[in-house]
């Protein structure tokens, strides 16, 4: 979760630690349906899915019973055909992101999208 400080500044985790109960006591508890990504992308779709639209991931992880998968896009400005020796598509009119996806049972549990910025 992003947080800033007072300052505007990222909050370290130790700032987010203090804080996070708060926010998960004052929130409201909403349908699944309403998250979906500008993929396409909902809780419980398949991994198969995933590897199916952003292809193999860059980093594959595994904690317990939940893996990790990592994308990382390199946006147009710094995209450069001849030095991109894997092929893989970048992130048009972009600075670039990143897409860590987290599946159980190969259903998807969470996803987050971060966007790079200048």
């Amino acid at each position: 979760m992003e947080l800033a400080d007072e300052n505007g500044e990222p909050a370290d985790d130790k700032s987010k630690q203090k804080v996070f109960s708060g926010f998960v006591k004052s929130s409201r508890q909403i349908d699944k349906k309403y998250f979906r990504s500008d993929k396409g992308f909902k809780l419980d779709d398949s991994k198969s899915k995933a590897l199916q639209i952003y292809g193999k991931p860059d980093k594959i992880s595994k904690r317990d019973s939940i893996e990790k998968y990592e994308w990382k896009f390199v946006g147009d400005p710094r995209f450069d055909p001849k030095k991109d020796k894997t092929k893989k598509p970048f992130a048009q009119d972009s600075f670039g992101y990143q897409v860590t996806m987290f599946f159980r049972n190969n259903k998807l549990i969470a996803i987050i999208i971060h966007n790079d910025i200048p």
